[in-house]
């Protein structure tokens, strides 16, 4: 319909445990959790942007490369990444 703009807004506030990121000791787990919240913000922005299934996965990618060492980049974390892609966007066809 012309004239007419959807716009996608959304918060995440997942914590280190649910990015399921490296939690086991106390110093890490601080870590851990600051980036979740990177992770969460690189989220919501790149949403609030409007950038697409694929932007926003890239731009998120780079958060997680950057926190690496907490687990971040780990297929565990890039696993609930896609389920909150699935949630924006639909469920991506395979074929």
């Amino acid at each position: 319909m012309r004239n007419l703009v959807k716009t996608v807004r959304i918060e995440s506030f997942l914590t280190a445990d649910q990015w399921q990121l490296y939690t086991c000791s106390t110093e890490l787990k601080r870590k851990c959790e600051t980036a979740a919240r990177h992770l969460n913000t690189a989220v919501s922005e790149a949403v609030a942007k409007q950038m697409t299934r694929v932007g926003v996965r890239e731009h998120v990618y780079l958060v997680m490369d950057k926190f690496k060492h907490t687990g971040a980049y780990d297929t565990e974390p890039r696993g609930v990444l896609e389920d909150i892609l699935d949630e924006v966007f639909g469920k991506e066809k395979l074929w």
